[in-house]
């Protein structure tokens, strides 16, 4: 049968949403024999383990980093393993009270927990007589003890089931960072115009490579540490910066040129290059300077292509490029005195 594209049709899915259930209240056990912890307010993720040879309803706890912290106790895996298998349960979300961690040095084997548990209609009224029948507590939304829920996001969205997460994603960038503006390119390199959309590209490019702000979704809080937001996961070193992207603009919107552009200006900020007179170059082993060679990795094809660019948007010998393909160099202090290399 034919997909339809009614709205109708759409109502539907909208209906068939999972939405909460309610959630258990449960225990995280065996801290002691794995490396990952726990931070009180964390989100960690429940991972079942069919194939585990003491257990086929294990349930394995890891936190918000993928490290494996500990499990689920064996009352409640017996009853949520096969749930979470059938998908009659279609998702979850575990809250670690605040003020709890399984840090190391604390004296914690046993971390208690709350499991939230997200059905679809139709499987709603099989998850709540399974648990009730268990005799696992089922804490649903009407009940008197639903306010003790450690998740805002649970109290506020709970009808929603996800629906907001385009909105929560919208809104990296948006606060606290810098404002990326348009570039130009290094006029003594690239002789070419850059169109407005390609000077907004740059001026992005340069900004996922040079920005100093925080990764999305980590903010500095008051005692001066870092905080996650989405996964209340905190630490009091500045986090690694992400940098890097991809850059993804259509066919034909002049990719090449926007990145030899980069490339110019990746090649003046780590080797002195620019018009400043009487400015020295940098070595290249200096780590603080860091490399000005560019990798290019494209099928042979078209490493014309970028031969008929460089020759067209860029001042003869102002980029020195290497074509790593065939009889080549197999010395690293040779390739990086080049700002280009192209290989397949």
């Amino acid at each position: 049968m034919a997909a339809s594209s009614s709205s109708r049709e759409g109502d539907d899915d909208d209906d068939n949403e999972p939405y909460l259930v309610g959630f258990v209240v449960a225990k995280i056990v065996g801290l002691k024999y794995y490396t990952g912890t726990l931070s009180g307010g964390e989100r960690p993720s429940l991972v079942c383990e069919p194939l585990n040879r003491f257990d086929s309803n294990s349930i394995a706890v890891h936190n918000s980093r993928g490290r494996h912290v500990g499990h689920i106790e064996g009352r409640t895996t017996k009853v949520l393993a096969p749930l979470l298998d059938s998908h009659l349960v279609a998702n979850t979300l575990v809250v670690v009270p605040d003020g709890r961690s399984s840090k190391a040095g604390t004296s914690f084997y046993r971390l208690p927990c709350q499991i939230h548990l997200f059905a679809r209609p139709a499987a709603a009224d099989i998850v709540r007589e399974a648990i009730d029948g268990s005799g696992l507590v089922l804490i649903d939304p009407d009940h008197i003890e639903f306010s003790l829920s450690g998740s805002a996001f649970v109290q506020e969205h709970a009808k929603k089931s996800g629906r907001d997460v385009n909105k929560l994603f919208a809104h990296v960038g948006k606060e606290g960072g810098s404002r990326i503006e348009p570039m130009e390119p290094p006029e003594d390199v690239v002789v070419s115009d850059l169109f407005e959309h390609q000077k907004a590209a740059l001026g992005w490019l340069v900004h996922r490579e040079e920005s100093c702000d925080l990764p999305p979704f980590w903010k500095e809080d008051k005692a001066g540490g870092y905080e996650n937001v989405l996964t209340s996961q905190n630490t009091k070193q500045r986090l690694q910066l992400l940098r890097g992207g991809i850059f993804a603009d259509d066919m034909g919107l002049g990719k090449t040129l926007t990145l030899l552009s980069l490339i110019a200006r990746s090649k003046a900020r780590n080797v002195g290059g620019g018009k400043a007179k009487g400015s020295k170059r940098k070595k290249i082993g200096d780590a603080e300077a860091g490399s000005r060679t560019t990798l290019v990795v494209c099928p042979p094809s078209v490493f014309s292509s970028w031969v008929t660019q460089l020759e067209e948007h860029t001042n003869a010998g102002s980029l020195k490029v290497y074509m790593y393909h065939g009889q080549r160099t197999k010395d690293k202090e040779v390739l990086l005195k080049y700002d280009i290399v192209i290989t397949t």
